[in-house]
């Protein structure tokens, strides 16, 4: 087994089953194996949205589950200009 199959091989087995969430693949190149491919997790965005600095040209949306409570949603408003809206679901 060459170096790169065996650091290859421990970076499965500490990854695990990295199918559980969205992946995205980025290749490097001409004739690239799945093996020497780049995975990219990325987590699940929020249903609320943060229009920075008192405009539109801004905006961040926070990973589901990390959005600020209501008290530093009103702090952020008062002090940077920070506008927090609740997206609407389509149902």
């Amino acid at each position: 087994m060459s170096m790169e199959e065996y650091k290859f091989q421990k970076m499965k087995e500490a990854w695990g089953d990295a199918n559980q969430s969205t992946q995205y693949y980025g290749l490097y190149g001409k004739g690239v194996t799945p093996e020497r491919q780049h995975i990219v997790n990325v987590p699940e965005p929020s249903d609320w949205e943060c229009y920075l600095f008192g405009g539109d040209t801004f905006k961040w949306v926070p990973s589901k589950g990390k959005e600020p409570n209501w008290f530093w949603r009103k702090m952020q408003y008062l002090f940077f200009g920070n506008l927090w809206v609740k997206k609407e679901k389509n149902t």
